[in-house]
C-alpha cells in the first residue's frame, strides 16, 4: 500500500465525482433537478474531501 500513500483520499473522492457527472450526463434530468438530487450532494461531498485532504498535506 506503499504505492497508495497519501493518495487513496483523492482516489474516493475522484470516483464521488466521477460518478455524479456520469449520472447527469446518462441520466434523464435536467441540471436544475440535478441540484435537488442526492447525487448532487456526493458531488459537492467528493470536492470538500478532496480539498480538505489538500489542505491537511499542505500544512504538513
Amino acid at each position: 500500500m506503499n504505492i497508495l500513500k497519501g493518495k487513496k483520499t483523492h482516489i474516493v473522492a475522484g470516483i464521488m465525482v466521477l460518478k455524479s457527472i456520469i449520472l447527469l450526463l446518462v441520466g434523464d434530468m435536467t441540471l436544475f433537478q440535478f441540484f435537488g438530487d442526492p447525487n448532487f450532494n456526493t458531488l459537492l461531498t467528493g470536492m470538500g474531501l478532496s480539498t480538505v485532504r489538500a489542505g491537511i498535506a499542505k500544512g504538513r
